[in-house]
């Protein structure tokens, strides 16, 4: 996504939570308060938060994930007479989640499913 920022004298830009800008390049202008003075062009990159809900095992830390990117597949974690049995897209379980091929498009919780042994 391309996007412009337009900062005028006396005003801060400030950029939303979780996007960062790669390939920047700014560009100055002269003109009064009242136009733009800079603009920044700028290849925008929307970041997402990524949790790991391990439903009473051990914690697994968060991740932040660029749109359209895969997840990196955590340390599975434990739990005191449960088996792990993979990532899951929601606590009813329907869905396992693929570290291979699923991705990240908005903020993301997966939850470990457990069987007892």
């Amino acid at each position: 996504m391309l996007g412009t920022i337009w900062a005028a004298y006396g005003y801060f830009v400030r950029h939303a939570d979780n996007v960062t800008f790669k390939n920047c390049t700014t560009k100055a202008q002269y003109s009064d308060i009242r136009e733009p003075l800079v603009s920044v062009d700028s290849d925008v990159k929307q970041l997402y938060t990524v949790e790991f809900e391990s439903v009473g095992g051990t914690a697994v830390d968060e991740q932040t994930v660029e749109s359209g990117k895969t997840v990196q597949k955590p340390a599975e974690p434990t739990k005191n007479g449960y088996r792990f049995d993979g990532w899951y897209t929601s606590n009813d379980y329907s869905k396992a989640w693929n570290f291979e091929t699923d991705k990240i498009n908005s903020k993301t919780v997966l939850y470990a499913k457990w069987s007892s042994i």
